[in-house]
């Protein structure tokens, strides 16, 4: 009876809860369909307010559980790179802006998509308008961002993270030796960092060459940046961060990093000063969500000339996996041929933010843009990371743009075989096989796999590893030779990715865009991006299955566990040979 009980309440809540959503959902449709687009004005006086601690992405798709997230009053709407470029491009030459302050210190976005806000930022205050910033913590990217400004206010109890980059990586070998469940991974014999996470307990002597490289890349940037805003020197700052002297507030403003400590109603109040308020006056501070409503001041004709941005954010996969943001041949294909045909679309840059993934995926994806390329500009922008399957698809590209800390390269492949023979045989688990040929049987989880098979899959890899050579070196005009001297899993910073022929110049999405309209003498054209929206029906059904089982996982587990557990579970159902960085690296 208890049982019965049980299963009874879980379908009248099941049948409840799908009502709800119906409800919900109706709600929505009826909203979108009646109203129309929100007219926006905004008044003198007015500064503009960039929060950067919302979530960050290349292209931002509609969340059809957006209005259950809004029932959250701490829920803050994530924004797309372009459209946060293009609000403080406008309001550079909007004449109730008078400035813009920065009030965010917790900011996770990447540092490639924080370079193109931090130079557009710099390029707003040449118009003579101010920037503050101000907040109770500072991260050691917000705070490089925030360097940007006149005045750096901080809470005088926050506190400042300035201590330099450190990258973690996570091992699995005693993981797999312990509980004999393990990957048996089939690499190209140069290959050397790949997949080592399940190789060895600890990094290899080339492996910790290579990320101290790039993390020295990147923190050089920084320091670069914040040297010359603040007008210390890079040798004070690098004492600055190995000492930690600058975590408290007052000790911050000593050596030079923060100009003033203040609440949050001062710094409001000093902002109203330096708009000639009076104190008790109302502050106009327009968020960047109502702000990208407002029409430009000096806004151009309607034209039916567009130049396309083509979106490849996210792990390449050749079927749908975990992440909710996936690269899809199939969806890459159906948009590249789309703009292929679109008349009025005269020229195209691919926006790559990924790691890569699948090598047949990456293939397929590249074999369409080199048909794409023969009709129409062809040129690429480098987001965060633009690494193996993610440089494939770019290098056959007239142009290729990355910022100074980009995550580039990384060419390479490998496969791997998941093997719990060990495991199964402790638990007194085994299996016979009849075949009728001599490798019918390729290998199971049970048996793994024979010597033959590892060498049969070996030689499939080392030739997708030759393809991928080949391909790089033509796009780029390289000799093989040298495309895999540098390759060989391999990752690089943007500013070295120039170095070796990788990179054709630092910049970032805008100034792509801006080279494809110069290239074909564009002086009005309209942006358009691609892939197009998903069917709305299809993505929620997709969320419900991914996301919430993602979500309650997580909770179950906790964080850590569960991106120990993502790591895992994705290479185990990778399928085929992979272009993906070799590790999962966390720099903090």
């Amino acid at each position: 009876m208890k049982q019965f009980f049980k299963i009874a309440f879980a379908t009248v809540f099941g049948i409840f809860l799908s009502w709800i959503i119906f409800i919900f959902l109706i709600v929505g449709i009826s909203s979108s369909m009646s109203g129309g687009e929100e007219k926006v004005t905004i008044s003198e006086n007015s500064v503009l307010e960039l929060d950067l601690s919302v979530s960050i992405s290349d292209k931002i798709e509609d969340d059809p559980f957006a209005m259950f997230d809004a029932l959250n009053s701490d829920y803050k709407k994530p924004l797309d790179l372009l459209t946060i470029l293009q609000s403080i491009e406008k309001a550079k030459d909007d004449s109730n802006i008078k400035g813009i302050a920065i009030t965010s210190g917790l900011i996770s976005t990447g540092s490639a998509q924080l370079t193109e806000i931090r130079e557009k930022l710099l390029e707003f205050k040449k118009s003579g308008k101010f920037i503050v910033s101000y907040s109770d913590i500072y991260t050691q990217k917000a705070y490089w961002l925030s360097t940007v400004s006149d005045t750096i206010f901080m809470n005088p109890v926050g506190a400042l993270e300035f201590k330099g980059l450190a990258a973690e990586i996570t091992f699995y070998k005693n993981f797999q030796d312990k509980y004999g469940i393990k990957f048996d991974v089939i690499r190209h014999g140069k290959f050397k960092s790949a997949v080592e996470p399940f190789l060895a307990n600890k990094m290899s002597d080339a492996n910790r060459l290579q990320t101290s490289k790039l993390l020295n890349s990147i923190w050089g940037t920084y320091l670069k940046d914040i040297s010359i805003s603040r007008n210390i020197s890079v040798e004070k700052l690098n004492e600055i961060a190995d000492s930690r002297i600058a975590n408290l507030p007052v000790d911050a403003e000593e050596v030079g990093l923060i100009d003033r400590l203040a609440y949050e109603d001062e710094f409001i109040t000093s902002i109203k000063k330096a708009l000639g308020q009076d104190k008790n006056d109302k502050l106009e501070l327009v968020e960047i969500h109502k702000y990208k409503k407002v029409k430009p001041e000096n806004k151009k004709e309607f034209t039916r000339d567009k130049i396309a941005v083509l979106y490849a954010e996210g792990e390449i996969v050749y079927i749908d996996g975990q992440s909710s943001k996936s690269i899809k041949p199939r969806n890459m294909a159906k948009a590249i041929t789309q703009i292929r045909e679109d008349k009025n679309i005269k020229g195209v840059v691919m926006r790559v933010n990924s790691p890569g993934g699948s090598a047949l995926s990456s293939d397929l994806i590249w074999r369409e843009l080199e048909l794409l390329k023969k009709e129409k500009p062809f040129v690429v922008s480098f987001g965060n990371v633009a690494a193996s399957g993610g440089y494939y698809i770019a290098c056959g590209a007239d142009k290729i743009y990355a910022q100074e800390n980009t995550i580039t390269g990384s060419i390479g492949v490998f496969g791997m075989l998941p093997n719990a023979e060990e495991a199964a045989r402790n638990m007194g688990i085994t299996s016979e096989v009849v075949s009728t040929n001599k490798h019918s049987f390729d290998f199971s989880l049970i048996k793994g796999a024979s010597p033959e098979i590892k060498e049969l899959i070996l030689k499939g890899v080392e030739g997708i590893y030759k393809t991928f050579v080949d391909r790089v070196a033509e796009g780029r005009k390289m000799k093989f030779v040298d495309v895999d001297a540098i390759g060989q899993g391999r990752v690089w910073a943007g500013k070295d990715a120039i170095d070796i022929g990788l990179v054709d110049e630092l910049g970032g999405l805008q100034d792509a865009i801006s080279y494809v309209a110069k290239t074909i003498e564009l002086d009005n054209y309209r942006v358009v991006s691609y892939p197009e929206k998903e069917d709305e029906f299809e993505k929620i059904m997709k969320s419900l299955s991914t996301e919430a089982r993602q979500s309650l996982l997580k909770l179950e587990i906790g964080e850590e566990a569960y991106k120990i557990y993502s790591n895992y579970s994705r290479f185990k159902s990778q399928e085929g040979a992979q272009m993906i960085m070799p590790y999962s690296l966390s720099i903090n």
